[in-house]
């Protein structure tokens, strides 16, 4: 009666345990769906920047497109320039030509009048020509100009494009390693349960049974913990890379995998120790 009497309050202590951890492994699980919960917004995220990249790439080829306009532009106005110098030294040969010729008429001749007046248009059609000239000047600069800043555009374009598709590389390693986690918690609890209705059965093995089932739950409660904080980093990572449209964002350090601290790092760390234990 006094063995039984002790088995009985073993019991009752190894059932509040068991209780005890039930409800840990509860609480595990609503720290699983609060990560699925946080996966959901991180997949939302990734459709707004999925539907950014694609923006962006629109831009590039809008941007390409006007810079290959600019260029013919530019070419024909340099085109126009050279043909306008052209005639403007031809005139001003012809306007030497006459001034010479002028010396040797006659002033009774009636010609002086003539070629002078003659010289007078030329002189006026020389200098709209050079007005023409410099406003085609001016227009193949602003052109060259124009294009410099599309050319910095798309190269800031092509440096967002990497950022965001690296971005989507970390998201797919932490949207595997979140579904790994879920699958081995959701094999714990079930391994659990059988071991608790073992442990009931067998008295002599109680006491092992309940001391491995709170070592199981304590490294998982850390690998949740873990996972907890990588997903917390990451989801701080993207916010913090989520920029205005009219705006090109530049690479974040947190994403550099050269960088020991980084996000990525520190994952990849973490799942060599994991496969190492």
């Amino acid at each position: 009666e006094k063995r039984v009497a002790d088995l009985t309050e073993e019991n009752e202590r190894a059932l509040e345990k068991i209780s005890e951890r039930e409800n840990e492994a509860t609480d595990s699980l609503c720290e699983v769906t609060t990560l699925n919960d946080k996966l959901a917004e991180r997949e939302k995220t990734v459709e707004d920047l999925e539907k950014r990249l694609a923006d962006l790439a629109e831009e590039n080829e809008r941007a390409l497109e006007i810079v290959c306009e600019r260029e013919n532009e530019a070419a024909e106005s340099l085109c126009e320039v050279k043909t306008l110098n052209d005639k403007l030294a031809e005139r001003e040969k012809t306007v030497e030509d006459l001034e010479k010729r002028l010396v040797h008429y006659d002033e009774e001749n009636g010609l002086v009048e003539d070629l002078e007046k003659l010289n007078e248009d030329l002189k006026k059609e020389n200098e709209r020509t050079r007005n023409i000239l410099s406003e085609k000047e001016s227009e193949a600069a602003g052109i060259l100009r124009e294009k410099k800043i599309l050319e910095d555009k798309v190269a800031e374009n092509e440096k967002a494009v990497e950022m965001l598709q690296k971005l989507l590389e970390v998201y797919e390693e932490t949207k595997r390693f979140a579904e790994d986690l879920k699958e081995e918690n959701e094999g714990l609890k079930e391994e659990t349960q059988q071991k608790l209705e073992a442990s009931i059965k067998k008295e002599g093995i109680l006491q092992r049974k309940v001391d491995w089932m709170e070592a199981r739950l304590t490294d998982s409660s850390r690998n949740i913990y873990k996972m907890k904080t990588f997903a917390e980093d990451t989801m701080t990572t993207t916010l913090a890379t989520t920029v205005p449209h009219d705006q090109v964002p530049s690479v974040p350090r947190s994403l550099d995998v050269d960088t020991e601290n980084s996000v990525e790092s520190r994952f990849l760390q973490w799942l060599e120790r994991g496969k190492s234990n």
